[in-house]
C-alpha cells in the first residue's frame, strides 16, 4: 500500500504574519516600543543550492547579498536574507548598500516603489540548507552578543540552540521577487520567521501604517 507524505499544515499563529501585504517591519514595529534591524553581513555571498539564479533575472554567476535580524524590544523574530545580481548594487539597486540598520522597506515601497511578485510560502525542513544557514547565523550572533555582553544594553536576543538544530524544527518562510521601475535584476527577498514570533499577533494597520488595535476597557 503506497502511503503519501502529509503535506506541513501552516500554523494558525504565523497565517497572518505570512500574508503581510506592504511592508513586514511597519507589522513588527507595532508589537513594541523598540524595533531594530540588526545587519548580519553585507557582502558578496554564495547562493545556498536550494536558490535560483533564474528568479533574479539577469546574467551573472556573482551575487550580492545583504542578511538582518529584525528584532522587537531585544528578541529575534525574523530572519531576512536578500539576494541580486552583483552588478546590480552599482545599477539599480545601488541603494541597498547603504541601508544599514535601515529597513529595506525604505528602499522597497519609497517614492517609486518597486514591483513585488509573491512566491509559494514554504517550510524549511531542519535538514534543508537555508534551514542550517539561519541557525549558523543566529549562533553566530549570539556568540558576537555574549562576547561583547551588551544584552542588557538592547541587542537582540536570539534563540539559543546548543547543536545544530537542537529544539528548531521547520521554519516557515515568504519570499517574493521585486522588480525596479527602470528594470535590470530582480531583488530576492527571503523572511525566515523565528518560532519566538509564534505567540505574537500580527497587528492590524490603518492605510497610514498605523495600529487599529484598540486597548479594550478595563472597568
Amino acid at each position: 500500500m503506497v502511503t503519501h507524505a502529509r503535506k506541513p499544515l501552516l500554523p494558525k499563529s504565523l497565517r497572518h504574519w505570512l500574508a503581510v501585504k506592504g511592508s513586514l517591519s511597519q507589522h513588527l514595529a507595532a508589537l513594541g516600543s523598540h524595533y531594530r534591524v540588526r545587519p548580519l553581513q553585507q557582502k558578496s555571498l554564495r547562493l545556498l543550492p536550494t536558490e535560483n539564479t533564474r528568479l533574479l533575472s539577469g546574467q551573472g554567476t556573482r551575487h550580492w547579498g545583504r542578511e538582518v535580524l529584525l528584532s522587537v524590544d531585544g528578541q529575534a523574530l525574523v530572519f531576512a536574507r536578500s539576494l541580486t545580481l552583483a552588478h546590480a548594487v552599482q545599477g539599480p539597486w545601488r541603494a541597498l548598500r547603504s541601508l544599514g540598520t535601515r529597513p529595506l522597506a525604505d528602499l522597497l515601497y519609497a517614492r517609486r516603489p518597486a514591483r513585488r511578485y509573491a512566491l509559494p510560502v514554504r517550510r524549511l525542513r531542519p535538514v534543508s540548507p537555508l534551514h542550517t544557514h539561519v541557525l549558523r547565523a543566529l549562533q553566530r550572533h549570539h556568540r558576537a552578543v555574549e562576547a561583547a555582553k551588551d544584552v542588557d544594553a538592547g541587542e537582540c536576543a536570539a534563540p539559543r540552540p546548543q547543536g545544530q538544530h537542537a529544539r528548531v524544527g521547520g521554519l516557515w518562510m515568504r519570499s517574493a521577487r521585486f522588480t525596479r521601475p527602470c528594470g535590470g535584476p530582480a531583488l530576492l527577498v527571503q523572511e525566515v520567521f523565528l518560532p519566538s514570533i509564534h505567540p505574537l499577533s500580527c497587528p492590524d494597520l490603518d492605510l497610514h501604517g498605523r495600529s487599529t488595535f484598540q486597548v479594550p476597557d478595563s472597568r
